[in-house]
């Protein structure tokens, strides 16, 4: 193993930030980032938790402003597209988060599938000027509504994507 994914890898081990298994074809295959109508947000102190890890606890207090009464962590699900599918048909909240370590920071986005309806997406970098230590730039927290929600299929486990534009799905065959 070279220095640079131990190095990653433990500083992930360390900083405690969930992430999602990397699974293949990943979510953001075909996300364009820059088509997005990104929203610049800072995340509220107030709703850091004791055991938010401190490099990504942004994220988790913006999906808890976003979903106050809670949401069901499809992370785990066999099927995360589905467990996101099956949310939207119930009129429940779930997301999705993927964080991990980037070249000299805590890099990641997260999606939440809101009880009205709404798919929002966020994109963090825990310190987009560099180094592992807090930064004086602070991070970047930006968050984005899909324009255009997938239809919804009769069986969950058949759904390749949540948003059709931009695009936040399985590569289709």
């Amino acid at each position: 193993m070279n220095v640079r994914l131990f190095l990653s890898a433990a500083a992930v081990l360390v900083s405690g930030c969930q992430t999602l298994p990397q699974r293949s074809p990943s979510l953001l295959h075909n996300l364009d980032f820059s088509a997005l109508a990104w929203q610049e947000i800072s995340a509220d102190p107030m709703l850091q938790r004791a055991g938010d890890p401190e490099s990504c606890w942004p994220v988790y207090a913006a999906l808890r402003a976003d979903a106050p009464a809670g949401y069901d962590d499809c992370n785990s699900a066999a099927n995360p597209l589905a467990c996101m599918a099956q949310a939207r048909q119930q009129g429940r909240v779930a997301a999705l988060v993927q964080l991990g370590a980037g070249d000299d920071s805590m890099a990641g986005w997260a999606a939440i599938q809101r009880r009205d309806g709404r798919f929002v997406l966020y994109g963090y970098d825990s310190s987009p000027c560099g180094g592992w230590l807090p930064s004086a730039c602070g991070y970047s927290l930006h968050r984005a509504e899909c324009d255009v929600l997938s239809p919804p299929q009769a069986d969950p486990a058949r759904q390749l994507a949540l948003c059709d534009k931009p695009y936040f799905g399985v590569k289709q065959q």
